[in-house]
């Protein structure tokens, strides 16, 4: 229908009503937006006590647009003339009218306030004329102009503060505009005090939703009724029909023919006044189910009954219900097991021994540490009144289990299914289950179902040691084969007493599964000692190799006299971490002090401090008889000094080109040692002898381990050593290790003493004060 059948009032209403509702909101809009941004508008809300508890308290609808206590930005587009009337009234008192707010203005009052009051005024005038739904040409011609006026002053305002919105050309638009009928019954709608939308033809099954929007100011509250025919019924939106619903909107779940009905938004201002909104009516759509003929079988004692059922595709079964000689039965229940939507079989059960059948729900294969469900169904009539839980490792013997206080397990049950949560599977859960279910009649076990639980410990690398300034990282890679469940957490600890490391300290940083290195932070010689990294999963833990963390050590690889008659000393340094200082030195016989080498001097040239061979070339051996030599090496947790001498130079040669663990070449050198530990050997405590056959296999690189495995004494243990060269009368270092593993505190203190006697090398856990070694 065409705006030429729309009477001129009609036509008057129509488009005061797009005024009132539409354009006399975009100035409001703006001057809120000038005052307060969006994202502002919830922490005003929250300062403003008569917006959150007061008279003027926003309801929820109101506090959801605005995005109370959200991150995101509301969008002012979408208030309506009454919500943003009611923040600008609180958040902007500068712009109070000059009559105060809620009253109306005299003519003179030509504030942005005042226009502001009558923006709210005009709206609720529409209001007035709803019901009519027209509008006289002599009275629009006064609301027009007013209109008018006011629009011109609010777009003076608005656009010297930057807004861009242009009301006037807005106001010119809508008087040329044209209404169809369709269009003016929409604005009728909604100009009332409150108005219902929604889609009214919904298919069975699906939820009607239908949606008010109210126009007062005034909060009133807000119910739903049903009208059919003279029939009015108020809604009781607690109902789980109704779930969802408020005073803004009302939700029908699962709508069925039962729904046909019209719906109406109820305003009450008080016990006698009521505001109806328009009916909208609700038309459920679809056609009803076509049942083919039951079809009875019998098997076992039970009876089937089996039915097929077609129905169009947006018309789904709301659900079936079982009928005995016209009285309904309940199902399921004892007797009667199916019969359902999801089913195509009702079956009554006869008197006799229950049955079960077991199944995994989730994987019989599962990873350490997982969850796995089994399912039973259980079926008998009478039912089962026990219902019991085996497991058994090797499904010979099986054991009940006990849901009740394992907290591994848990169990559910119902009439006709029982179900077995096992949480966090570990390698002892491995086995069969089955299930034992008895009634009055006799009892039944189920099939059998085996669980496999697969998975293996961390993996972890070697340990290896970086320098990054004053700091240093161990980092140690950690891996896990297929199959295996993932780590639960890593560590570290320090010392052979395995003391765990707090990485939340500010020396220390954090290590993690997903970063397991750790970073010591501004070294000093109170961080040596052994470090270890330990990775732990549900099937267990893994310990890293000793990482030791000591001063260096230096070594005389060798000493090779040229054919110019220059010496050339190859020293070997063993530093973890590594060193940040390695430099020469030079003091003459008739001086106490000693000076640094200039390596680049023609006298040295082909010396270096390289490591971890530093090179020391004289090429005059009269310097070696007139002068004394040094090598001095430092790393973060302290320092040693190794001295070369014309008087000593071919002893020390002598010593070191001989391979550690053999006699000195003079003899007699190696009694002391022979006798220390052939006396070690016996106080060794037997019980402790396998410990120390591990400790051998577990840090050394052992040639003959066969050898190693026969070994039944601490004797037996020692000679191994010897015969691999990993002690010698010159180094205990290892056999330290040993006493101290085996917490053989006493015999470990014979070892030290022996060294320190017998100047062999060995090690402080913790070196005393700041440490300089002098090799003579």
């Amino acid at each position: 229908m065409t705006s030429t059948t729309l009477s001129q009032t009609q036509l008057n209403f129509a488009r005061f009503s797009i005024v009132s509702i539409d354009i006399n909101k975009l100035p409001l809009k703006d001057i809120l937006t000038i005052f307060i941004k969006p994202a502002d508008l919830d922490q005003a809300i929250q300062n403003c006590d008569p917006l959150v508890k007061g008279k003027y308290s926003l309801n929820s609808d109101q506090r959801k647009k605005c995005c109370y206590y959200s991150r995101k930005s509301p969008d002012y587009s979408t208030f309506d003339i009454t919500l943003l009337y009611r923040l600008i009234r609180n958040l902007c008192p500068s712009l109070e009218p000059t009559n105060k707010w809620g009253n109306k203005p005299a003519s003179n009052d030509l504030e942005v306030g005042d226009d502001i009051e009558r923006i709210r005024d005009l709206r609720n005038s529409i209001v007035a004329h709803s019901a009519s739904a027209e509008i006289s040409d002599d009275k629009f011609k006064d609301l027009w102009s007013d209109v008018k006026c006011i629009i011109q002053r609010c777009q003076q305002y608005t656009t010297s503060k930057g807004c861009t919105n242009d009301y006037n050309k807005m106001l010119i638009d809508l008087e040329r505009k044209t209404f169809t009928f369709d269009e003016y019954t929409i604005q009728k709608a909604r100009s009332g005090a409150i108005c219902v939308f929604g889609e009214s033809e919904i298919f069975c099954g699906k939820t009607a939703c239908f949606e008010a929007e109210i126009t007062l100011e005034d909060d009133l509250p807000v119910s739903w009724d049903r009208v059919d025919g003279m029939h009015r019924k108020q809604l009781d939106v607690r109902d789980e029909k109704y779930r969802g619903s408020d005073n803004r909107q009302l939700r029908i779940h699962n709508v069925c023919k039962d729904d046909e009905a019209g719906y109406q938004a109820v305003l009450s201002r008080n016990y006698d006044v009521k505001i109806l909104s328009n009916t909208v009516y609700l038309r459920p759509k679809g056609d009803l189910p076509c049942l083919e003929d039951l079809n009875a079988t019998s098997k076992e004692g039970k009876i089937y009954i089996h039915y097929v059922f077609k129905v169009s595709e947006n018309s789904p079964i709301k659900d079936i219900r079982w009928t005995k000689n016209n009285s309904e039965l309940q199902v399921p229940g004892d007797k009667y097991r199916g019969g359902e939507k999801a089913d195509s079989c009702f079956t009554i059960l006869m008197a006799g021994i229950p049955s079960a059948d077991i199944v995994s729900t989730s994987n019989s294969k599962v990873v350490c540490g997982s969850d796995t469900t089994f399912d039973c169904t259980v079926s008998g009539y009478p039912s089962p009144d026990e219902v019991k839980w085996q497991h058994s490792p090797d499904g010979k013997v099986f054991i009940d289990l006990d849901t009740d206080t394992d907290k591994c397990l848990r169990s559910r049950s119902d009439k006709c299914s029982h179900s077995l949560l096992v949480r966090k599977a570990t390698l002892k859960q491995q086995g069969y289950y089955q299930v034992v279910v008895s009634n009055s009649i006799g009892k039944c076990t189920s099939n059998k179902l085996f669980l496999q639980v697969t998975g293996s410990k961390p993996n972890l690398s070697e340990v290896t040691c970086s320098l990054h300034g004053n700091s240093v990282k161990l980092k140690c890679d950690v891996f896990l084969y297929d199959e295996s469940p993932p780590l639960n957490y890593v560590y570290w600890t320090k010392g052979v007493k395995h003391i765990i490391i707090a990485t939340n300290d500010e020396k220390y940083s954090e290590a993690d599964i997903n970063d397991p290195s750790l970073t010591i932070y501004n070294v000093n010689n109170d961080d040596a000692g052994e470090y270890q990294l330990i990775a732990v999963n549900p099937v267990g833990e893994t310990w890293s190799t000793v990482i030791l963390l000591g001063v260096p050590e230096v070594l005389l690889k060798e000493c090779v006299k040229k054919e110019d008659g220059s010496l050339w000393f190859t020293m070997t340094i063993k530093s973890v971490p590594v060193p940040h200082s390695v430099k020469w030195n030079i003091k003459e016989n008739n001086t106490d002090t000693f000076e640094p080498i200039n390596v680049s001097a023609a006298e040295y040239i082909g010396t270096s401090t390289t490591f971890p061979h530093p090179v020391l070339v004289i090429k005059h051996l009269e310097k070696l008889n007139n002068c004394i030599f040094e090598i001095e090496v430092k790393n973060r947790i302290g320092e040693v000094k190794r001295v070369i001498s014309g008087n000593i130079f071919q002893e020390e040669l002598k010593r070191e080109k001989k391979t550690l663990g053999t006699f000195y070449a003079e003899g007699g050198s190696s009694i002391p040692f022979s006798i220390w530990l052939s006396e070690l050997a016996e106080k060794f405590p037997k019980e402790k002898t396998d410990t120390l056959k591990l400790l051998i296999q577990s840090s050394c690189k052992i040639e003959d381990v066969t050898e190693l495995e026969k070994a039944k004494t601490a004797q037996d243990c020692f000679k191994i050593l010897l015969k691999e060269k990993i002690i010698c009368p010159s180094d205990v270092i290892a056999m330290q290790l040993f006493l101290i593993r085996t917490k053989c505190e006493e015999l470990e203190k014979e070892c030290i003493d022996y060294a320190k006697q017998q100047k062999a090398m060995h090690f402080y856990e913790k070196p005393p004060g700041n440490i300089h070694i002098l090799y003579n």
